[in-house]
């Protein structure tokens, strides 16, 4: 799941007017506090120039995530953190790595949904 809704928020696709409108796809997947926060502040969270977003519009480039094996805190029954390796692979440039600290955040039910709840990206 987490790989999922952290790929969700940093995916770019055509027609996209700024990286906001991955966030707001990605929607569904985050919790509501994050969700509200996030619509406000994605054009500082990602680190993409909005002259390289209008040059993806014809042809947006593909995302790749993995999470790593870097340490993190112990998970709990509520939450959980990691630390994701994403690779944006534009079409006329070299690829950009990015490091993503990612939070998820789940009800007390065990049945209830993984939602992502922070996320921190860093070139």
């Amino acid at each position: 799941m987490l790989t999922a809704a952290v790929g969700a928020a940093l995916e770019y696709q055509g027609g996209d007017p700024d990286q906001r409108a991955a966030l707001r796809r990605a929607r569904p997947l985050l919790t509501e506090e994050f969700a509200a926060l996030a619509d406000t502040a994605a054009l500082v969270w990602l680190p993409v120039p909005v002259a390289t977003w209008h040059r993806w519009q014809n042809k947006p480039p593909t995302t790749a995530v993995r999470v790593t094996a870097d340490d993190h805190p112990p998970d709990t029954s509520t939450r959980a953190q990691r630390v994701l390796a994403v690779t944006v692979h534009p079409h006329d440039a070299p690829p950009l790595d990015l490091a993503v600290y990612a939070h998820v955040e789940r009800d007390r039910a065990p049945s209830s949904a993984w939602r992502l709840s922070w996320l921190e990206v860093t070139p």
